[in-house]
């Protein structure tokens, strides 16, 4: 099984469509690699734009963890008006929860780790599909799900 296809179980889960996105170049400045954004429609998680393939599907998982344990936190930084600029396609007024990695207490990063870390295991013993190459590459890295 891939990230890609635990994020659509989730999301189906959850009855509301779950986005993975890479963070706008302006986001450099926050200094966080992982965040999800719960608006009232659906849930984001946004993730580092230069890293590798498995640390983003890592942060993706540490990300849902915190999902699934549901930890709140209300606002990104010192000023939720950043979300304007940073979120263009998101509404701020409609943003509910949104959590940055460097902003949860050590007991919250713990538990999101262990719930990435026990998918990681999980996803090892299912067997997948094979890895993609050529076109068939290509069109799922355009389409998010590669």
């Amino acid at each position: 099984m891939s990230v890609a296809v635990l994020c659509r179980g989730i999301a189906e889960h959850r009855g509301r469509p779950l986005h993975v996105r890479t963070f706008p170049k302006e986001a450099a400045c926050l200094d966080i690699c992982g965040t999800w954004i719960a608006t009232s429609q659906a849930d984001y998680i946004f993730v580092e734009r230069c890293t590798s393939r498995i640390h983003r599907d890592h942060i993706v998982l540490h990300e849902i963890g915190h999902m699934i344990c549901d930890h709140r936190l209300a606002v990104l930084g010192p000023d939720p008006s950043k979300l304007d600029s940073l979120f263009e396609d998101l509404d701020p007024e409609t943003v509910q929860r949104v959590l940055g990695r460097t902003d949860y207490s050590v007991t919250q990063e713990r538990e999101a780790e262990q719930v990435a870390g026990l998918f990681v295991e999980e996803m090892a013993r299912i067997p997948g599909p094979r890895i993609a190459t050529g076109q068939l590459a290509r069109a799922e890295q355009a389409l998010g799900i590669g």
